[in-house]
């Protein structure tokens, strides 16, 4: 009888070829588990809005104040009502900047503080006519529309930059006149050519 032949041994699956397959495949699974795994961690991150602080508001407000108030930069409007917008200072939140500066970046297509001096001054003009100018309002001779929360938002940050301005030393002593007595009745009052309103004229305070 001839002799039985055995097979052929079949390939081994545990050669390295295949460990170094499953090798790669475990680092891939790892990689890409970990990859998984940052992505929905920083998801809520990425997702969350920037918050925006007073202080980052510093620049507009220096800008908006140098349009209205010639030569008030060197009081640091920006970094004084930054500093009290906390405490609601006259009134002011850092929602009403916010609503303003909103109203001027959209006004100027684009960002408000990077275009030329005179267009700012155009937008802020615009946004002061239309706030304060009942009659071209109505008549539709303003050509930017307000609503009411910007109306709001602009009377009180504008309110706040004056009082900011005329309140500190360059604005109370250069731009004001003090009178020691006030309410004294004088007959004859000297009047210059441009005389200075008083800084202690309470009525005036009290309605502005």
């Amino acid at each position: 009888m001839p002799p039985v032949s055995t097979p052929a041994s079949a390939p081994s699956v545990s050669g390295p070829g295949a460990s170094d397959s499953a090798a790669f495949r475990r680092r891939d699974l790892l990689v890409g588990g970990s990859a998984l795994a940052a992505l929905i961690f920083a998801t809520p991150y990425l997702s969350r809005p920037i918050m925006m602080h007073a202080e980052d508001f510093a620049p507009l407000l220096d800008s908006v104040s140098d349009i209205l108030l010639p030569g008030s930069l060197s009081t640091q409007p920006g970094a004084f009502l930054a500093s009290v917008m906390p405490r609601e200072w006259r009134g002011l939140t850092l929602s009403h900047v916010k609503t303003v500066s909103h109203w001027l970046n959209r006004h100027a297509q684009g960002d408000f503080l990077s275009i030329s001096f005179e267009r700012r001054f155009a937008v802020l003009t615009a946004l002061d006519t239309a706030t304060f100018d009942r009659a071209a309002a109505e008549t539709g001779e303003s050509d930017a529309a307000v609503d009411a929360e910007t109306v709001e938002a602009w009377t009180i940050l504008k309110r706040a930059l004056l009082t900011s301005f005329y309140t500190s030393q360059k604005g109370g002593s250069g731009d004001l006149a003090f009178n020691l007595v006030p309410g004294r009745w004088d007959a004859d009052i000297p009047l210059a050519h441009a005389p200075h309103p008083l800084s202690n004229d309470w009525l005036a305070i009290w309605f502005s």
